[in-house]
């Protein structure tokens, strides 16, 4: 359900090939406030129009992922197993139980805006607890302040990458890091669109949550 990255990168060769004036101009990624980020040779173009198109496999997929946990609770599963599943995976603690336990219910209830501001959050520490399960710790010793520091999320999405495969990495680094996508700054500092809250992104955050609770 997640899309292959190789596939996206193969497909934007052929865009290339047929189309090679789109990989020469200069490109400007737009903002809230103006532009953000400027692609300005062939290399950048190409690495954006990589990313532009995974972004949107991955928003299909996550309208995909909707359907099918709708088809599966019609007569296979009952929230109350998808609570289960969650609430006794090992790299959940008991503090992140109880919040994503509220962002199921919300979930459950249709109540979208609250779910996706609730789970949001938790999928970086969850990947944090990831990687502490397998042996890998997500902070490092900054010389300069004397003191340990919390490890990038780009840096932790690098480092899950060997344990969670090559695809559920890249979509963890276009929905939560790269800046036209990023639902996680969207939602933490209070940009997004009321329409964006839909019922295909909450039940993708409930999909990554059930990948990440037991890897």
């Amino acid at each position: 359900m997640i899309p292959n990255k190789r596939q996206v990168i193969k497909h934007i060769k052929e865009i290339e090939k047929s189309a090679p004036l789109q990989f020469i101009i200069p490109t400007k990624l737009m903002g809230r406030d103006g532009p953000i980020e400027s692609f300005n040779n062939q290399q950048e173009i190409f690495e954006y129009k990589v990313r532009e198109q995974y972004n949107l496999k991955a928003q299909i997929s996550e309208e995909a992922i909707a359907r099918i946990f709708n088809l599966l609770l019609q007569d296979r599963l009952q929230p109350t197993d998808i609570f289960s599943f969650i609430t006794s995976g090992r790299n959940i603690d008991n503090n992140m139980r109880k919040i994503i336990e509220t962002g199921l219910k919300a979930h459950f209830d249709g109540n979208y805006v609250c779910s996706i501001n609730i789970l949001v959050p938790q999928i970086e520490e969850l990947i944090r607890n990831v990687l502490r399960t397998h042996g890998i710790t997500p902070t490092k010793y900054d010389q300069r302040k004397g003191g340990i520091e919390q490890t990038l999320l780009g840096t932790l999405v690098d480092e899950i990458k060997p344990i969670v495969g090559e695809n559920f990495a890249e979509y963890l680094r276009i929905r939560l890091t790269v800046a036209f996508a990023n639902i996680r700054n969207k939602v933490c500092h209070g940009w997004m669109q009321v329409e964006e809250f839909k019922e295909s992104l909450s039940s993708a955050l409930v999909y990554v949550i059930l990948k990440l609770c037991d890897t």
